[in-house]
């Protein structure tokens, strides 16, 4: 038999029998349905379904799968987070390395900005990141783990735009300090989370870009605890406008 020259589709040889033409038609139509299946993105809405209509995958398949924690929309902040996913041979992997979880405004005049629901199994890292809005007065952001008010230790290297290096920390704290800068122009913070949701120590850094001065600040929260949220806090004054986002690291 005849085969195509892309994907080695059978087609009929032109000394084929017309009785045959049934089973022709049927078997090139197999060859299509199994190669759309191998190369096209179908599209899910959780991993159950695609568990359910792909149950025995093969490599390089591809699914969208629009709810991946597979809540169903009981958890707002995460239960929509969609994935390009590709099957390997052995399982599916999410193919973006970075995913937004949770983006929302900083509303007028505030001291503080809490983000419910964003820590779960679905990750073991994430970035917080604040851009735009400005500040009352210039101050150091600080960051605090939901239901968390001690047991943080910090390590606040900086230099003050000038061959000026300091350096001061502290074993044991209400928050994680220097998480970010807030001036009246910008809202700042580049903020790496890790273990957040797991019953481990949790840690961070982050990078610092005040007006005056900057620098790295590396921690963790020392309590064996699992946390959900987080919550930014103004040292003094108020912030107003601006946007924080969450973002969660591809496990490997």
């Amino acid at each position: 038999m005849a085969t195509t020259p892309n994907f080695g589709w059978i087609t009929p040889d032109d000394t084929s029998f017309v009785k045959d033409g049934a089973q022709a038609i049927r078997s090139v139509s197999n060859s299509i349905d199994s190669t759309v299946a191998s190369v096209g993105v179908r599209a899910f809405a959780t991993v159950a379904a695609r568990t359910a209509a792909i149950p025995s995958p093969v490599t390089g398949m591809l699914a969208y799968v629009g709810d991946v924690a597979g809540d169903s929309g009981t958890n707002a902040t995460i239960a929509d987070v969609p994935q390009i996913q590709a099957y390997t041979g052995a399982s599916w992997q999410n193919l973006d390395g970075l995913t937004l979880i949770s983006s929302a405004t900083i509303g007028t005049a505030v001291s503080s900005v809490t983000i419910s629901g964003v820590f779960s199994a679905v990750y073991d890292a994430y970035k917080v990141v604040i851009t735009g809005g400005a500040s009352s007065v210039g101050v150091n952001l600080f960051f605090r783990l939901s239901g968390a008010t001690a047991n943080y230790r910090n390590a606040f290297n900086f230099n003050s735009y000038n061959t000026t290096v300091a350096a001061f920390g502290a074993p044991t704290g209400a928050h994680f300090f220097d998480a970010g800068f807030a001036s009246t122009n910008y809202i700042d913070m580049n903020l790496d989370v890790r273990n957040p949701f797991l019953t481990k120590p949790t840690l961070f850094n982050a990078y610092v870009s005040g007006t005056t001065t900057a620098g790295v600040c590396v921690g963790g929260h020392n309590a064996i605890t699992s946390h959900t949220g987080l919550i930014v806090t103004h040292g003094t004054g108020t912030m107003t406008g601006g946007t924080i986002a969450v973002y969660g690291y591809r496990k490997v």
